[in-house]
């Protein structure tokens, strides 16, 4: 992985129950910059946000922060490795 990268996500999948509301979807964010995510309501913005930061369950995909995996981590701990 490039050290240049804080957070990356690789074909993100989740939403609520057996409902999906996202699906699929990568990214990264480099030290040092922001990542915006845009759209109109009901699109997935804050079920995104939930999934990444571990809030709601990562149905399939993977995050990672640095060199840390951090799909199957609780919010706490990757509160603990500065992910909030």
């Amino acid at each position: 992985m490039n050290a240049d990268r804080a957070l990356r996500f690789d074909n993100v999948s989740g939403g609520y129950g057996q409902m999906t509301i996202v699906r699929n979807l990568s990214g990264d964010v480099s030290n040092g910059h922001c990542l915006c995510i845009l759209g109109r309501n009901g699109v997935g913005k804050s079920t995104l946000m939930k999934i990444l930061s571990g809030h709601l369950s990562c149905q399939d995909g993977e995050i990672t922060l640095g060199e840390y995996a951090v799909t199957a981590l609780s919010a706490d701990e990757r509160r603990k490795l500065g992910m909030s």
